[in-house]
């Protein structure tokens, strides 16, 4: 449950390592009521490869924007969560 939060987003994160490696993950991106704003790792969506494993060879970076989009609005539709309003 999420306390005292203004907003709470998900988004892609892309992590390039010194070596060249390239990660990909899903981070929650949420503001508090004093207006701070902080991340965490909500997935880990792995490689490339992990990526075109998952959600297919064909417009994969739309496939991963499409579900973030639908946890988005999962989270939207989530009792307890409205916008600008404290959370009890």
């Amino acid at each position: 449950m999420y306390y005292n939060l203004i907003e709470v987003r998900y988004e892609i994160k892309k992590s390039t390592a010194k070596n060249g490696n390239t990660t990909y993950s899903i981070i929650k991106d949420y503001t508090n009521l004093s207006g701070k704003r902080s991340t965490c790792v909500f997935e880990l969506l792995g490689n490339k490869d992990n990526l075109i494993e998952r959600f297919g060879k064909d417009n994969t970076m739309q496939e991963v924007q499409n579900y973030i989009k639908t946890l988005n609005d999962d989270l939207k539709k989530e009792k307890g969560y409205w916008k600008n309003k404290k959370i009890t």
